[in-house]
C-alpha cells in the first residue's frame, strides 16, 4: 500500500509487517542499522565504524534483519583480495497494523468483508490469483452481440489494487479467449448475451438470467427482475473445475455498471450478510441520484 506525505507531496510505498519482521525490530542496535542503511548502502565494516560497534556484533544483528527480509545484500565488492557484502534496505518503510478491524488507513480501505469476499482470489503472497473476463466488443456468440461493458473491468481492477499485488501475467481477457473449464478462478463481467462464459455457467447459478425475451434475472426465491438498471452480484463454486467464480452482470450494460458500483462503492451494505468461503447472491438496482444521467447509487433488491 502507499502513504502520502502531505507536506512534501510525495508518495511512499509501505508494507504491512509480518510477525517475524516486528520481532526483528525489537532491538535498538537493529533499529540503528536500519537508520544507517536508510541513508546509504554500507558494508559490515562501515556499519561498525558508523555505529561505533564491533564488526562481530553488527554481523550478528544483520543476520536477524536479513532473515526478516528487512535488509538484503545489494552487491559483492572485492576489497584487498577479500569479498565484502554491501547491504541495503529491502523495504523503505513498513507499517504495523495493531487493529485488524481498522477499515480506513492512510486513505485506503482495508475492510475485512471485502478481503474475505476475495480471499479465494489471492495466493499466499497476496498476489491476485484469477482472471477478469469481459465480453468481446466484436459480434460473437449465438446472439452476435457486441459487449459494451468491458471498460468496467478497469474500475474493478483499480479497486482490487488496494488489496492485491499485481500478477506477472495480464489478468484481464476476452470471453472468446477463455473456456469456463479452465482450472482457474474467474471474475466475469457482463450477462450471458455478451459474455459467453456467463452463458455457459448461467444454468448452474441459483440466481440466474432468463435468456428468453423478455430478458430478466430469476432469483432463488422465484422473483423476476426486468429493469435495465438491475444487476446481479454472485460468487459460487465453478461446477466444471471446483474453482471460484464471481459474476458481475446486468440485463443490460447499465445493470452491469450497477453491479460493479455495488461491489466497489457500497460493499459494506452489499456484503453485510456475507459469510466467508460461502456462496453469495444479490440483486441490486442502480439509480442516478444527482441527475447527471449516470448511475451513482444502488439499492439492494434481494440478497
Amino acid at each position: 500500500m502507499y502513504i502520502i506525505n502531505n507536506e512534501k507531496n510525495k508518495i511512499t510505498k509501505t508494507y504491512l509487517a509480518r510477525e517475524d519482521e516486528v520481532i526483528a525490530l525489537g532491538h535498538p542496535i537493529r533499529l540503528k542499522i536500519l537508520n544507517a542503511l536508510a541513508k546509504r548502502s554500507l558494508n559490515n565494516k562501515e556499519l561498525a565504524i558508523t555505529l561505533n560497534l564491533s564488526e562481530q556484533l553488527v554481523s550478528y544483528h544483520l543476520k536477524y534483519l536479513i532473515k526478516a527480509n528487512l535488509v538484503r545484500v545489494k552487491k559483492y565488492e572485492h576489497i584487498r583480495g577479500t569479498i565484502s557484502k554491501l547491504y541495503t534496505l529491502n523495504k523503505r518503510a513498513i507499517t504495523i497494523m495493531f487493529n485488524p478491524e481498522w477499515d480506513n488507513y492512510f486513505g485506503l480501505s482495508f475492510d475485512k468483508k471485502i478481503i474475505s469476499f476475495f480471499d479465494e482470489f489471492r495466493d499466499k503472497n497476496n498476489v491476485f490469483n484469477g482472471k477478469i473476463v469481459v465480453g468481446s466488443p466484436d459480434p460473437h456468440g449465438p446472439y452476435k452481440a457486441r459487449a459494451r461493458d468491458g471498460h468496467y473491468a478497469a474500475d474493478l481492477a483499480m479497486f482490487l489494487g488496494n488489496y492485491f499485488k499485481l500478477p506477472k501475467r495480464f489478468c484481464v481477457s476476452l470471453d472468446v479467449d477463455n473456456n469456463i473449464n479452465n482450472k482457474e478462478n474467474f471474475i466475469l463481467i457482463g450477462g450471458p448475451i455478451t459474455n459467453l462464459l456467463v452463458g455457459k455457467i448461467n444454468k448452474y447459478m441459483r440466481t440466474r438470467f432468463n435468456e428468453k425475451k423478455p430478458f430478466s434475472i430469476e432469483t432463488k426465491r422465484g422473483q423476476d427482475y426486468f429493469g435495465d438498471n438491475v444487476g446481479l452480484i454472485c460468487k459460487f463454486k465453478n461446477p466444471f473445475n471446483n474453482k471460484w467464480v464471481i459474476v458481475l452482470a446486468g440485463i443490460r450494460y447499465n445493470g452491469t455498471k450497477a453491479s460493479v458500483i455495488a461491489l466497489t462503492r457500497f460493499y459494506n451494505k452489499l456484503l453485510s450478510l456475507y459469510t466467508p468461503h460461502k456462496e453469495f447472491f444479490s440483486v441490486v438496482e442502480g439509480f442516478d441520484l444527482d441527475g447527471d444521467g449516470k448511475i451513482d447509487s444502488i439499492e439492494i433488491l434481494e440478497s
